[in-house]
């Protein structure tokens, strides 16, 4: 009985933040980036150019009251919309690129880490099919030649591959890396972020660092115990390189589909206090009881104007 009343619980939450969040007041914002570079391939389109970004730094620190995800819900400084920064993944161009931009204008950032990539040289399993679907010799093979045979089938391997467990997943991916010889010459910039680096960036005082989990795998697809391993360790390998306590957590992929009752049950053990979504909408007046699925709003490479005017009409 006490399991299908959280149930009904679980679905009645659910509900109101998916179907009923929007008769609530807009208050505050989460910003999402992934990546900051300059680069001409990004079939996702998650990165942001340098100089783009620093403009939208500029403008954003102008228009809105910028504090860290746990300052959202605190009386404000000022009369300005809170908005608060966020990272996924953990990419060392947020290092390289946008943690010297962030110190200059004394903004705070939380970057959230997809921690079995630290201190390694694997690329992160989306990108090798990223580079998978562009090699000219996988192009032949299946008969790729323009934009949306390229984006077909790049869907095509990431929606497999998201849905099979870790150990089988990366095991098609070394083959993939193998096969087409793939990342001869890797860019530090696509790596993961290594354990100095972060360490540095907690040291800041402007950066706050929480999980994305592990593998970066899909939350719902695994079961109970499987969720809290990839919660537990990923929240402990960050505290022991930050020497912070780790309290957020950043769900891979982040829709509804991606996360289920089983990742509350996790949360609550593994002692997390906030549970990030990729839902596009503004934080509400609601948010401030259920803490487990703030939404964010996803940036692309736009100039700063039109970010501005986005954000701008999300909050009327």
């Amino acid at each position: 009985m006490l399991t299908i009343l959280k149930y009904y619980s679980f679905q009645i939450k659910l509900y109101i933040w998916t179907h009923l969040r929007f008769i609530f007041k807009a208050n505050g914002i989460i910003l999402i980036y992934h990546r900051v570079r300059n680069t001409d391939n990004d079939i996702n389109q998650l990165s942001v150019s340098i100089d783009n970004f620093e403009d939208q730094l500029v403008k954003l620190k102008n228009k809105f009251e910028i504090v860290s995800i746990d300052n959202l819900f605190k009386v404000g400084k000022t009369k300005k919309t809170k908005l608060a920064i966020t990272f996924d993944d953990g990419y060392a161009d947020n290092y390289l690129n946008a943690f010297p931009l962030l110190l200059k204008y004394k903004m705070p950032a939380t970057i959230f880490v997809t921690t079995d990539y630290i201190n390694t040289r694997r690329i992160f399993w989306w990108d090798v099919i990223e580079a998978v679907v562009y090699n000219d010799r996988f192009r032949k093979e299946y008969k790729i030649n323009d934009k949306e045979s390229t984006w077909k089938k790049y869907g095509e391997i990431h929606r497999y591959l998201k849905s099979i467990p870790e150990k089988q997943r990366q095991i098609i991916i070394n083959r993939f890396i193998k096969e087409y010889k793939l990342f001869i010459n890797i860019k530090m910039e696509d790596l993961c972020l290594s354990s100095a680096q972060i360490r540095e960036m907690a040291s800041s005082g402007l950066i706050t660092f929480g999980s994305h989990t592990c593998t970066h795998s899909q939350l719902g697809r695994l079961n109970y115990f499987l969720q809290k391993e990839e919660l537990k360790n990923s929240k402990s390998k960050l505290e022991k390189i930050t020497k912070n306590i780790i309290e957020i957590l950043s769900y891979p992929f982040g829709t509804i589909d991606d996360f289920n009752i089983n990742t509350f049950r996790a949360i609550k053990a593994t002692k997390y206090r906030f549970g990030i979504s990729n839902s596009q909408d503004c934080v509400r007046t609601i948010d401030r009881i259920f803490h487990l699925g703030l939404p964010r709003i996803l940036v692309r490479d736009w100039k700063s104007d039109k970010l501005i005017i986005t954000l701008s009409k999300l909050l009327k």
